[in-house]
C-alpha cells in the first residue's frame, strides 16, 4: 500500500482521513459526489494513470474543482497527460515529477532500446518516470556485473530451485552493486545538495518557504480576475450600513457551534461554502478560529481594565 505513512497520521494530531478503496467497476462520480457531501477539499489520489483524467472529469462534473479544493496526484507520470481541459478550473492540484521531460541523457539512453523503431523512442512517448527508472535499474546492474567479470569469470549456468545450492557469483554481483555508483541524469553538487531550494527548516520557525512575493501576488492577482466573490454580513450600524442588500444572513446570528460540531450563522456560511467572505462587527474567539482565517482587526472598541488580585497579607492586632 504506498499511503500506508499516509494512513498513519490518522493517530496523530485528531488527523481525519477517510479512504475510498479503488476497484474495477470504481463509480467515480457516486463516491466524488459523497465526498462533496462530506464537505471535504483535500484529497489524495492514488488511482492508474490512465485513470486520472477520468477522475478529474468526474469532479469537473460534480463542482469539485473549485479553488477550494485541493489535489495531490500520486502518479509519477501526472506530467506525461494532457491537462488541458481542466486548464481553466482554480482548484489547487499537485502531483510530482523525478524526470525532466527535456532529459536527453534518458531519450539517448532509452532510443538503444527501440530497435530501429522511433516511434516507440522514450522522448515521444512523454519521457515516463517508471521508464526512466527502468533505464537507471538496467544500467546499474549492467556496471556492477561487468565490475565483477573484471574480478573472476563468470560462467552461466542454470540454478535449480530446489535445492540450496546458490549462485556463486550472487553475494559478489549485489555488494558490486551496493558499490557502483549511477547517477543518472541527477542534478546537484558532488556530495549529494540541491541546486535549488523551496524552503528551509528552522527549529525555531519550523518550516520556512523561499516564495517570491512579486510572483505569488502576481498570480493571486490573476485567479482574481473574472470572478465574482459573494459576501455575507449582518447590518449593524454605524459599522456595517448597506443600500443593496446581498446575502444578508437570515438567521442573524454570528457564528455558533452546535454539540455535534455544526456550525450556524456567518461562520457556518462561510464553512459550507455558502459564500467566500464575512463581514461584519464579529469578536475573535479560540472556536471561531479552529475552523475560519480572520483578518487583524482594524479597530478596537471598548474600555479595558486591567486590575490585580489584592495580595492577601497577615491580619494585626489593631488592623481595621
Amino acid at each position: 500500500m504506498k499511503l500506508q505513512e499516509l494512513m498513519k497520521l490518522r493517530n496523530q494530531n485528531n488527523v481525519k482521513i477517510s479512504l475510498q478503496q479503488y476497484t474495477v467497476d470504481f463509480q467515480y462520480n457516486k463516491i466524488l459526489k459523497d465526498i462533496r457531501k462530506k464537505g471535504e477539499t483535500n484529497i489524495v489520489l492514488e488511482v492508474p494513470t490512465s485513470r486520472i483524467k477520468d477522475v478529474l472529469a468526474e469532479a469537473q462534473k460534480a463542482g469539485m474543482l473549485t479553488e477550494y479544493h485541493n489535489y495531490l496526484i500520486t502518479s509519477l507520470d501526472f506530467h506525461t497527460l494532457d491537462l488541458s481541459p481542466f486548464q481553466h478550473s482554480r482548484s489547487n492540484i499537485s502531483a510530482f515529477r523525478i524526470v525532466s521531460p527535456d532529459s536527453q541523457y534518458y531519450g539517448r539512453e532509452a532510443r538503444s532500446w527501440t530497435f530501429g523503431r522511433k516511434e516507440n523512442s522514450l522522448k515521444k512517448r512523454n519521457a515516463f518516470d517508471k521508464t526512466a527508472l527502468l533505464v537507471d535499474a538496467v544500467n546499474l546492474y549492467a556496471r556492477a556485473l561487468h565490475a565483477v567479470s573484471t574480478v573472476q569469470a563468470i560462467s552461466a549456468r542454470s540454478v535449480s530451485c530446489d535445492n540450496t545450492a546458490v549462485w556463486p557469483y550472487g553475494s559478489d554481483l549485489i555488494d558490486a552493486i551496493k558499490k557502483t555508483k549511477n547517477e543518472g541524469d541527477r542534478q546537484g553538487t558532488e556530495v549529494g545538495s540541491r541546486l535549488h531550494f523551496v524552503g528551509e527548516w528552522d527549529p525555531k520557525r519550523s518550516l520556512v518557504f523561499s516564495r517570491n512575493y512579486s510572483r505569488d501576488y502576481s498570480e493571486a492577482k490573476d485567479n482574481l480576475q473574472n470572478i465574482t466573490l459573494r459576501v455575507t454580513s449582518i447590518e449593524s450600524k454605524p459599522y456595517t450600513m448597506i443600500k443593496k442588500r446581498r446575502l444578508l444572513i437570515s438567521d442573524r446570528n454570528y457564528g455558533k457551534k452546535h454539540e455535534n460540531g455544526t456550525w450556524v450563522g456567518m461562520i457556518g456560511a462561510v464553512i459550507n461554502r455558502e459564500v467566500d467572505l464575512a463581514i461584519a462587527d464579529l469578536t475573535i474567539t479560540l472556536e471561531r478560529e479552529e475552523v475560519v482565517d480572520f483578518t487583524m482587526p482594524f479597530m478596537n472598541l471598548g474600555i479595558s481594565i486591567l486590575l490585580r488580585n489584592p495580595l492577601k497579607v497577615a491580619q494585626k492586632l489593631f488592623s481595621f
